[in-house]
C-alpha cells in the first residue's frame, strides 16, 4: 500500500526511493514507509516521544526493517516493528 504524496517526503536509502512520513501516536511518533516508485508493503516502526526523526534517523529504521525481513517491493501486509535503545 503507497503513502500518500501529500505529507510524505521522498527519501533515497541504498540507490532505492522510499516515501516516508510521521504520524503522531500516544505510544510515541510513528515512522511509515513504502517503496516511492510502485505499491508495496508499508513499514511502520514507533520511537520514544522526545525522538528527533530527521532524514538519517529514517534512513536507518529502512535499513533495520529491511534487515528483519521487510521487502517494499513485495505486496503484503504492513512490516511493523518497535526498536528499544539496545536494538539500535
Amino acid at each position: 500500500m503507497a503513502l500518500a504524496v501529500r505529507g510524505s517526503r521522498l527519501i533515497t536509502v541504498d540507490g532505492v526511493r522510499y516515501r516516508w512520513a510521521v504520524s503522531p501516536d500516544a505510544a510515541g511518533p510513528a515512522v511509515v514507509a513504502g517503496w516511492a516508485d510502485g505499491d508495496g508493503a508499508r513499514m511502520a516502526t514507533w520511537r520514544e516521544h522526545g525522538t528527533v526523526i530527521a532524514p538519517g534517523e529514517v534512513a536507518a529504521l529502512i535499513r533495520r526493517a529491511r534487515e528483519h525481513g521487510w521487502n517494499p517491493r513485495e505486496r503484503g501486509p504492513q512490516h511493523t516493528f518497535r526498536l528499544d535503545a539496545a536494538s539500535r
